[in-house]
């Protein structure tokens, strides 16, 4: 007995080859979430796994926070000012208007290397030469090097 593919629902007009960012943009601006999320998956059962699914059956994206509000403006995006931004901290994805979005990575940049306190952003080090001026020694310049020396970090753009 051969078994048919059963038709597969298409509620949303998206197309099969779209990229994560692409779905995540579309998402942004669908009416009913829940049932983009629900044909999305029917789409594509391997999709599941990025969902947690609440006791009511309704679906959260374990890494999307689909939404038309611009994550630092908190203004209004429409689909020609829209971007994606990956948090550092968490790997979230948030809706951010595309002119903000290189600003927001360098801030975001400047907090991490503020709680790094790695070497290689302190204001004391002597790149070419490899030495801390402050308390004039070599010093290694790679990432997280100063863990023991907070104390005396200083972000190199403060």
């Amino acid at each position: 007995m051969q078994v048919m593919d059963r038709p597969i629902k298409r509620d949303f007009p998206f197309k099969i080859d779209w990229t994560d960012k692409q779905f995540f943009i579309y998402a942004c601006f669908v009416d009913d979430l829940q049932s983009f999320y629900k044909d999305w998956i029917e789409q594509k059962r391997s999709r599941k796994q990025f969902f947690y699914e609440w006791e009511e059956g309704e679906l959260e994206h374990l890494i999307w926070s689909p939404s038309k509000i611009c994550s630092e403006s908190r203004e209004i995006l429409t689909k020609e000012n829209i971007d994606i931004r990956i948090s550092y901290w968490s790997s979230y994805w948030f809706p951010i208007h595309k002119d903000l979005k290189v600003e927001a990575a360098k801030q975001e940049a400047f907090e991490c290397q503020k709680i790094d306190t790695s070497c290689n952003d302190c204001k004391f080090l002597d790149r070419p030469n490899s030495r801390c001026k402050r308390y004039n020694r070599q010093v290694q310049i790679c990432p997280n090097t100063a863990q023991d020396h907070f104390h005396c970090f200083e972000h190199r753009k403060s």
